[in-house]
């Protein structure tokens, strides 16, 4: 990203820091910005809330990714021995998606039920932030799970560069495997 905008990695300075450490670090000014899920928004949003701030997000697309960012993986050895078991993974996971999204605060409640430390207004914010991620234009147009191949072949290229591997080395439309869906 930095290269698409005309920077180098010098011109900015990385801290590399707990996770936990990066919403006090962004309200007390210790950095100017932080890179974050945004599964993680509401969560930050709400400590600026508490802290009097107020924060400006600007998500990956906004920035001109279209990419990919998360799937489900399994070995080939489980698909080949255990292909029912994916089938009815891939179902079930589809189906949670499905209620998450249907019923953000009965899905709030089960979390903090299991983790009562968790506030509802952080938990009901990143079910809220992540039901983005899962249904959106994307998913309306391809269907969740679907992949299209331009969108699927810039996500390697990306991820290829970031991680210095050869991106000749993999053709992504291979390995995607779209038959468990149900």
């Amino acid at each position: 990203m930095l290269k698409d905008v005309g920077l180098k990695d010098n011109d900015i300075t990385l801290t590399k820091t707990d996770p936990g450490a990066l919403g006090p670090m962004l309200m007390t000014g210790a950095t100017d910005v932080i890179i974050a899920w945004t599964t993680n928004l509401a969560i930050f949003a709400n400590q600026a809330k508490a802290a009097g701030k107020e924060i400006d997000i600007l998500t990956w697309d906004a920035a001109g990714l279209e990419l990919y960012s998360t799937c489900l993986l399994a070995s080939d050895k489980f698909i080949t021995e255990r292909p029912e078991v994916a089938k009815r993974f891939v179902k079930a996971f589809k189906k949670s998606l499905e209620y998450v999204k249907q019923d953000p605060d009965g899905a709030a409640a089960a979390v903090i039920k299991l983790v009562p430390e968790l506030t509802v207004a952080d938990v009901k914010g990143a079910i809220l932030d992540t039901v983005s991620l899962e249904f959106n234009e994307v998913t309306e147009k391809d269907g969740l799970g679907g992949f299209e191949p331009k969108r699927l072949a810039a996500t390697w290229e990306r991820v290829s560069a970031a991680q210095n591997l050869d991106p000749k080395a993999l053709d992504p439309a291979k390995i995607v495997n779209t038959s468990f869906l149900p």
